[in-house]
């Protein structure tokens, strides 16, 4: 499944921009923060389908907060750990 079926099977519809973007900064949290799988610690192969884990916990995220106007909201912490502790449950079935 391509990341646009993924998108479309979910029902998400945010502007592309928001969506690069709200990937982009979630990319960048799995780099910095302690604890979190670096790229270097995914199997050659399975970058792309973890980051469309990524993709798709965030995109619901995003659905469940409202997200509006490229800016997060003032009570986004809380949520983005617990989107980003499914999605390290995510990456770790996919490094089996």
């Amino acid at each position: 499944m391509t990341y646009d079926e993924l998108v479309w099977k979910i029902g998400i519809q945010l502007p592309e921009s928001i969506q690069r973007d709200a990937c982009e900064y979630v990319l960048d949290k799995l780099e910095y923060v302690d604890g979190l799988p670096r790229e270097s610690d995914i199997p050659k192969g399975k970058m792309q389908e973890a980051r469309q884990r990524v993709k798709y916990f965030f995109q619901r995220f995003l659905v469940h907060k409202q997200y509006e106007n490229s800016q997060f909201p003032s009570d986004t912490t809380a949520s983005l750990i617990k989107v980003l502790e499914t999605t390290i449950d995510g990456m770790q079935k996919i490094k089996g």
